[in-house]
């Protein structure tokens, strides 16, 4: 038996096939549609916030993230004060001491460190030292201050020689070292030549570059004779604190 082959009835089914399957992809696109905007919804409803009042569910832009607090500034260093030590050489009358009336309750180096706290006083001062007898073994001696004080004189009396040329090697010596040196002169005193010695140690101290302490100028009375009485003492330690204040400013208090 001959199966029928008519070409329209083809074209029909064919055309019946493809009307179906176009449906079908309209309807997938549908809800291929729907998911997506869904999907979306969602996102800008979580993008919005959920404040209450106002037109809730707006897109909202995320903030930007805070900058990170910038470290704090470190304090300002603090600038170190310069050290203010004075190595003192003299002799009873900085010592303190006298043969008839004993030691001094407060000798010259204690005052300058009681009227200047934070100075270093370094007192090498003997009893019946001279500035002859100090000079040879100025050298090699241990300095560490930077102001270095002459106060000599007195018992070069005794050898009938100014001090003046012995003071000046030490100061020379003393500068060579990068010190200030201070000449304190010979206090009041009975003798005939102190003129003349406090003459030649102020000379010596504008030849050398050294700051006059001008002890010559303290008048006060002596125990006896040579020797200062407590207010003398004070009033030389006080010349000598102007005097190292002059050679380094910075020591001022």
């Amino acid at each position: 038996m001959k199966r029928n082959s008519d070409p329209d009835s083809s074209f029909m089914r064919f055309d019946s096939f493809v009307d179906r399957t176009l449906r079908v992809l309209r309807i997938l696109a549908g809800i291929a549609a729907a998911v997506i905007v869904g999907i979306i919804l969602a996102a800008l409803s979580g993008c919005g916030g959920g404040g209450g009042g106002g037109g809730g569910g707006g897109f909202a832009i995320a903030a930007p993230a805070p900058a990170p607090a910038a470290e704090p500034a470190p304090p300002p260093a603090e600038v170190e004060k310069p050290v203010c030590s004075v190595d003192l050489f003299g002799d009873s009358i900085t010592v303190g001491a006298s043969f008839s009336k004993g030691n001094l309750a407060v000798p010259i180096a204690q005052r300058m460190r009681l009227d200047r706290a934070g100075w270093i006083v370094t007192d090498y001062s003997q009893s019946g030292q001279s500035a002859a007898w100090l000079a040879p073994s100025f050298p090699n001696m241990n300095r560490t201050g930077r102001a270095v004080v002459l106060a000599l004189g007195t018992n070069d009396f005794t050898l009938d020689a100014s001090p003046a040329e012995p003071l000046r090697k030490m100061a020379d010596y003393a500068k060579a070292e990068g010190r200030r040196v201070i000449i304190a002169g010979i206090p009041a005193m009975q003798h005939t030549r102190l003129a003349e010695f406090n003459a030649d140690e102020l000379r010596i101290a504008g030849e050398v570059g050294a700051t006059w302490a001008g002890w010559p100028d303290v008048d006060h009375e002596t125990v006896d004779g040579v020797h200062p009485t407590q207010a003398m003492s004070d009033a030389l330690a006080a010349k000598l604190i102007a005097a190292v204040e002059a050679a380094l400013p910075e020591c001022k208090q």
